[in-house]
């Protein structure tokens, strides 16, 4: 079997560092042989197109944002062994850096392609294979993952009428399972949204309620079936349970 703990949106800064914690503990204690960070690892608010909520938030960089997302990926990479595969998926707040270099391209001049997430995040340097968007879903056996394409109520039938395949996802912040017909096999397709890491306390929610939930995912894969067993592990109040064992941020 093929270990794979899959981690979903972090939005650094915007990160809940006590989420994030608990799910480091995971690897560290789960030792997989695969680390898939499924998008949206960093915020990039300070480039993006949408309006700025609060003062904290306009007075943000780039730069500073991508500090934080790599504090927080080296503090992954020391929950790692030399042999874990670590795989970096692109989300659409990723998309956001080459956005805003297209946008302002006439103003940095011909010729001017910007810096890519791989460079800024060093993910070459880490070891890490980096999927873009349009290359996704990366699969492993019958499991594809995506950063996520939909956000309406019931996106995991969408991902699955739409997707043609099973999907592990993120991008919703939410829990949600949803398995459709699938002709060529007596098992159905599965779709699973896992939650995300970020701050539930995001400026442009202004105070309303939401349903998010902290976790990761926990996927066995059968090597040579390409079977799968998916299991999503809520982090509530920074705890979260593996096979009766607890692990905390603390």
């Amino acid at each position: 079997m093929r270990k794979i703990i899959a981690i979903p949106d972090i939005q650094a800064p915007k990160h809940d560092p006590t989420a994030v914690s608990t799910a480091i503990k995971i690897i560290k204690g789960e030792k997989p042989d695969e680390v898939i960070h499924i998008g949206d690892f960093i915020a990039f608010d300070s480039i993006s197109r949408f309006k700025k909520r609060d003062w904290k938030e306009a007075r943000q960089t780039a730069a500073e944002e991508i500090e934080a997302a790599n504090q927080i990926l080296d503090q992954f990479d020391k929950a790692i062994n030399g042999k874990t595969k670590v795989v970096f998926l692109e989300g659409n707040h990723e998309r956001r850096l080459e956005a805003f270099m297209i946008q302002h391209a006439q103003a940095l001049g011909e010729g001017f392609r910007g810096l890519s997430i791989q460079e800024q995040l060093h993910l070459d340097e880490r070891g890490y294979e980096y999927i873009p968007t349009n290359k996704q879903p990366y699969v492993v056996g019958e499991l594809g993952f995506i950063h996520g394409w939909y956000v309406n109520l019931y996106h995991a039938a969408k991902h699955v009428r739409q997707g043609g395949r099973n999907l592990i996802y993120g991008h919703t912040h939410d829990h949600q399972v949803y398995t459709g017909a699938h002709l060529d096999h007596q098992e159905p397709r599965i779709c699973m949204s896992i939650g995300c890491l970020c701050d539930f306390r995001q400026a442009y929610l202004e105070s309303r309620p939401s349903n998010w939930i902290h976790g990761v995912a926990l996927i066995y894969i059968d090597e040579a079936t390409g079977f799968f067993w998916p299991n999503f592990v809520p982090i509530i109040n920074g705890v979260a349970v593996v096979n009766g064992k607890q692990y905390h941020s603390a």
